[in-house]
């Protein structure tokens, strides 16, 4: 089923699948979509980043399915009716911290890539190519 060297998958597919089954157990049902998209968002970029199958059909077609699934999910639930905004604020904020905190990660990076680049020697060998000076006629 799976390529050679991603046999760890068959793994991660059950330890998927266990975590699917658990998320309808959350009691509230922000929650529980919150839970399942981050659920199948993860399996969608390891199956595109890692392609685990031994044909690209069986790749494109996980993929494409997880895709589909994730439309329906995000569809529906925009008809979910929820009492409780303290959850679905505790969320918002959550991902909110995560974006804020991505973005300045993404800004140090750089700002410390560029010093890097900008205080470094141009190369790190120097080839000579005297041959004269080499002993070497």
């Amino acid at each position: 089923r799976f390529r050679p060297g991603a046999e760890i998958f068959s793994v991660l597919f059950l330890i998927r699948n266990a975590l699917v089954v658990l998320c309808p157990l959350l009691s509230s049902p922000s929650g529980k979509v919150v839970c399942m998209n981050l659920i199948l968002y993860g399996s969608l970029a390891m199956v595109a980043y890692s392609k685990p199958w031994r044909t690209a059909a069986c790749n494109f077609l996980d993929v494409m399915l997880l895709a589909c699934m994730l439309v329906i999910l995000d569809a529906g639930s925009l008809f979910i009716r929820e009492d409780d905004g303290h959850t679905t604020m505790v969320i918002c904020m959550l991902f909110s911290g995560v974006m804020v905190l991505s973005i300045l990660t993404a800004v140090c990076y750089g700002v410390g890539r560029h010093f890097m680049l900008k205080y470094r020697k141009q190369f790190r060998f120097f080839l000579c190519h005297q041959k004269i000076a080499a002993g070497s006629m």
